[in-house]
């Protein structure tokens, strides 16, 4: 055949399909199975062939073997779409493409007349470039053409949304498109194909994301030849991808291998392992991690390195009943504690506050670093101390913390805080606790040195004004006095407690006087209220003669108690 048509021996043995095996073929320098190649159609360029047989004749006519290949649908000269010869009555008259050629010449000559043009392909190109020259040294390299063809098209094909591995609707075009995102994919390696993967991981839809969804058809293509050796690599990515962001089970079975170890668990098994809530895990991991809120609550699964770390940072907090018990003092004096600044206090999306149980070892550690208490030196429990100078003990605690107490302070029997001696003299000075914002109503009226139903009446009649915040323990909203009333009643009115105080003497006696000087005190529509106008009273009565006078910026500082 080479003497006789004039054409080189050796070229003609490579450009002629040699079968290798049952339905495996030798295509140029390269391999394909019937899959993507068939020797029994007969597909020519219109323009070609048009061509050759008016200038030729019908032994002119053509067929490149690179038509045989289905995914090939463009004549690389003439961009032409190929076109298909209808089937032969016989099987050996399928492949005399002169005879068909003749047959159909009007067909031929009609298509190449208005010819389809296609747009170059990038598969396509490869496609040619390996057939030509042989497969490139990568990954795909393994790959015949039918399986190259099939996994850039299924994978083009789920990256367009499609969701059934039905090729009977998808037509050339589609096709073409598909092949050519897969190849963009398949091509750049393992990194850009999992890159394709979170894309598609990150557009379910479904409140739980199943891997075998998101994959598509291309998953399920894969699952019909996972017995295929030359897809090991293939197949061994997309399983690592699989088990790296996906919850399986130990049994289950990932393109014929099972996960060597759970990576990915469900949030209901998270649940499960950890005995906590499922929302309050993820509050948790919101914390942990800084992501929103509303970006948790939708996750439906966690690693396993993740949860272990959330159950570590759990295990590392402690509720305000466990510290006070650490402690040996009250849930509220713990509270107290963490207002000071002694300790900080976590939230998770609900009014309950946490310690971080290392804040609390590191306290209870100073305390037993602390020298004994000698019997003989006069020391007195914290609680007597704390009763006797009226002086709360969290503020003492405090004053210890911030290294006030130096030298006045020593360990003694008791648990927790309450092994703490202090010297019946020792600096402590019963100031008012720092405090920023509005004071609730009994704080207003320790502070003015009044009665709860005092302050009460000059919140009813406007003097004071009350503001309702929530509160952060309960998460009810409860009553404040505003600053502002509060700083502009001192500014023109005076209780007589204030007074009392800053004169050292009992508020009766004070009250008796003042009445006998005919100095009124404030009358309201609910009543007579122990409060006196500022510029009603004697200056020496007004700013003590006995005792220095308070602060009056104390509250506007943080000075309420």
């Amino acid at each position: 055949m080479a003497r006789l048509a004039g054409v080189d021996l050796h070229g003609l043995r490579f450009w002629a399909p040699r079968k290798l095996d049952n339905g495996r073929y030798r295509i140029g320098a390269t391999t394909s199975s019937v899959g993507a190649f068939r020797r029994t159609t007969i597909r020519l360029c219109p323009i070609c062939a048009a061509e050759a047989l008016q200038g030729q004749g019908p032994s002119g006519v053509f067929q490149l073997l690179e038509w045989c290949v289905t995914c090939v649908h463009r004549c690389a000269v003439h961009g032409a779409r190929l076109c298909e010869m209808p089937a032969a009555a016989h099987a050996h008259e399928t492949y005399n493409v002169a005879s068909l050629a003749i047959r159909h010449q009007q067909v031929l000559i009609s298509a190449a007349s208005d010819p389809e043009i296609l747009d170059e392909s990038l598969f396509e190109t490869y496609i040619r470039e390996r057939i030509h020259r042989g497969p490139r040294d990568d990954w795909l390299r393994p790959l015949e053409l039918t399986h190259l063809h099939r996994a850039c098209l299924m994978l083009g094909l789920t990256m367009a949304g499609q969701t059934t591995l039905n090729l009977s609707a998808v037509d050339h075009q589609c096709g073409r498109r598909a092949c050519d995102d897969g190849f963009e994919v398949l091509r750049n390696g393992p990194d850009a194909l999992a890159a394709a993967f979170d894309c598609l991981r990150g557009r379910t839809r479904t409140g739980r994301p199943y891997y075998s969804t998101d994959l598509g058809p291309f998953f399920a293509w894969l699952r019909t030849v996972q017995d295929t050796p030359a897809l090991t690599e293939m197949l061994s990515a997309v399983r690592l991808y699989v088990f790296r962001h996906y919850p399986v089970k130990p049994d289950q079975e990932v393109l014929g291998e099972r996960p060597a170890g759970i990576t990915h668990i469900t949030f209901d098994e998270a649940r499960a392992r950890a005995k906590l809530g499922t929302a309050f895990l993820k509050r948790l991991f919101a914390h942990i991690t800084g992501i929103p809120l509303n970006e948790a609550g939708s996750l439906t699964e966690i690693t396993v390195d993740d949860l272990d770390y959330v159950l570590g940072f759990w295990a590392g907090l402690c509720n305000l009943q466990d510290a006070a018990r650490m402690l040996g003092i009250q849930p509220s004096q713990v509270k107290s504690l963490i207002e000071l600044g002694v300790f900080s206090a976590l939230r998770f999306g609900s009014s309950l506050r946490y310690l971080h149980r290392a804040e609390v070892s590191d306290l209870l550690r100073a305390v037993e670093a602390l020298s004994a208490a000698d019997g003989g030196s006069g020391f007195v429990p914290l609680k007597t101390f704390s009763t006797s100078r009226k002086i709360g003990i969290a503020r003492i605690v405090a004053a210890w913390h911030s290294g006030e107490l130096q030298g006045q302070i020593a360990r003694g029997e008791g648990k927790g805080l309450q092994a703490l001696f202090l010297q019946p003299d020792a600096f402590c000075q019963k100031v008012p606790t720092p405090r920023h914002g509005d004071p609730n109503l009994a704080e207003a009226a320790r502070y003015l040195r009044i009665s709860l139903s005092a302050v009460r009446t000059l919140r009813d009649v406007g003097i004071l004004q009350q503001v309702r915040k929530r509160n952060a323990d309960t998460n009810f909203r409860q009553g404040y006095i505003s600053s502002e009333s509060l700083r502009s009643f001192e500014r023109n009115h005076v209780t007589l407690g204030q007074l009392a105080e800053r004169n050292a003497v009992a508020p009766m006696h004070l009250a008796r006087r003042l009445d006998r000087d005919g100095i009124p005190a404030l009358d309201t529509p609910r009543g007579m209220v122990r409060v006196y106008h500022q510029e009603m009273l004697p200056t020496d009565l007004l700013f003590g003669v006995n005792i220095p006078l308070r602060d009056s910026g104390a509250f506007q500082q943080g000075g309420l108690p």
